[in-house]
């Protein structure tokens, strides 16, 4: 090492060096000891595949999965939603959203469960549109269908005015009568149907049965409720509908407790306590024999708003033969909130017929009076037979009091009848109005065993 220098010299280049500085051409000595390999031939561009200039970048599938998290995210929601919020108070609300509507668009299919040709394929399906916004309006489209029959109809009501259109009928069961009416608008006054004595068809029925909504769904709710008609709504799970996810709660009816209501309801209607535990029995009786399914209730997954209810009847098999093969039947009514535009309006040229129809139920009334005259008359025989047995001939009979008890149960009626005893007779005779004469009658019963319908009524204990 030179002292004047105070770093090493470096060594001098020898062949154990390359030297990169030079040109890749120029010729570089080899490196002892290792073997000599030619030089790589000239890169050369052309030998390469032509490059594909027309690939786009690979899209990634974050938004896929993002999409994914999102519906499940939205079901959990609604599940959440469904279970959190109680089964109850969602049913109760839903029914007075309706309560609140002044224009209710709704729907009623009956379909029948059977394989009898004639009612194969049945249903009834009703679709009615009601308008409260002034006075009641409603109207209502039937349609009867089956594999070998067809018949629709129209039915309007507006104010208390009941409007009717036959649209068809089967032809197999048309008359010349039936023939001229179709198509034709027939109106009557809903009084009208009332005004017959002992009439079952109450103004509040007859609303009913048009389809119109009560004073209350929310209060008839509780009510069935209240009265253990049905059970506590359940969350049944969620679904799919024509307008879209919904979500479903059911019900369990109670038989027994139904018996009860429609007997109470009877009762409230009619007016009649009298035979109110065989009502209660025989509908209890004929609802035991039936297999009567959950209802279900479907809302809009979101809204809350009711889109329909299902229930089903099945009738056992050893019963087919007295429903004509009617197996069951399904019934869906269903609503929806969103048909609003429609207008119910008094058909032109209608024909009113609250005449000739209150005629005709005057004739009906006429004619269960005259059956329940000649019924009770006829309970006077048997009755004067038996105070005959006690050892006093018929004197005095006219006051036994069984007799005294028909007696009252006419006079109930406008009806006062004559009774004559003796010792050794008695005559009993009531009035009554002969529907096809119009006249005044009297039915007749006497000790000799006579029977008859006098114009007029002999003196005497005799009928003749």
């Amino acid at each position: 090492m030179d002292s004047n220098n105070q770093y090493p010299t470096a060594p001098a280049q020898g062949s154990q060096f390359v030297d990169y500085s030079k040109s890749p051409t120029e010729s570089v000595p080899a490196v002892p000891g290792t073997p000599t390999t030619p030089p790589p031939p000239p890169f050369d561009s052309s030998s390469l595949p032509p490059l594909h200039t027309d690939l786009k970048p690979r899209r990634s599938h974050k938004w896929l999965w993002i999409t994914l998290v999102v519906i499940v995210l939205v079901l959990l929601a609604g599940a959440a939603y469904a279970f959190m919020i109680s089964p109850d108070k969602v049913v109760a609300s839903t029914l007075a959203e309706i309560d609140r509507a002044t224009k209710l668009h709704s729907g009623f299919k009956l379909q029948l469960i059977s394989e009898n040709a004639l009612l194969k394929d049945a249903y009834l399906e009703i679709v009615s549109e009601t308008d409260i916004t002034s006075e009641i309006k409603s109207q209502v489209n039937m349609d009867v269908s089956a594999q070998a029959m067809q018949a629709s109809g129209e039915v309007r009501l507006i104010g208390t005015t009941l409007y009717g259109q036959l649209k068809s009928y089967p032809q197999q069961f048309m008359t010349p009568d039936m023939q001229g009416a179709i198509g034709k608008w027939y109106s009557v006054n809903i009084e009208t149907l009332t005004q017959l004595q002992g009439s079952y068809l109450s103004p509040n029925i007859a609303s009913t049965t048009l389809g119109m909504k009560p004073a209350s769904l929310a209060k008839a709710y509780e009510t069935l409720r209240a009265e253990g008609v049905i059970s506590e709504p359940k969350f049944a799970g969620v679904g799919s509908g024509s307008s879209g996810l919904v979500r479903k709660y059911s019900f369990e009816v109670d038989k027994a407790a139904l018996a009860k209501f429609i007997t109470k309801t009877y009762r409230t209607e009619v007016g009649e306590d009298q035979y109110a535990a065989e009502i209660e029995q025989g509908v209890a009786m004929g609802l035991s024999n039936l297999d009567i399914s959950s209802i279900v209730a479907s809302v809009a997954m979101f809204s809350g708003s009711l889109r329909e209810i299902t229930g089903t009847v099945k009738v056992p098999q050893a019963l087919e033969s007295t429903t004509m093969g009617v197996k069951g039947l399904i019934g869906t009514l269903s609503y929806d909130n969103t048909k609003t535009d429609f207008q119910v309006t008094v058909p032109v040229g209608a024909i009113a017929v609250d005449t000739l129809l209150l005629s005709s139920l005057q004739q009906s009334k006429m004619k269960a009076q005259t059956v329940g005259i000649k019924a009770r008359t006829m309970q006077i025989r048997p009755l004067a037979e038996l105070f005959y047995d006690k050892g006093l001939g018929y004197k005095g009979a006219c006051k036994d009091p069984e007799i005294v008890s028909i007696i009252t149960d006419l006079n109930m009626e406008g009806v006062i009848p004559i009774c004559r005893d003796s010792a050794a007779a008695y005559l009993f005779a009531v009035q009554f109005i002969d529907v096809a004469t119009t006249s005044k009658k009297y039915m007749c019963i006497d000790s000799k065993g006579g029977v008859k319908e006098l114009a007029k009524l002999a003196a005497g204990y005799v009928c003749k």
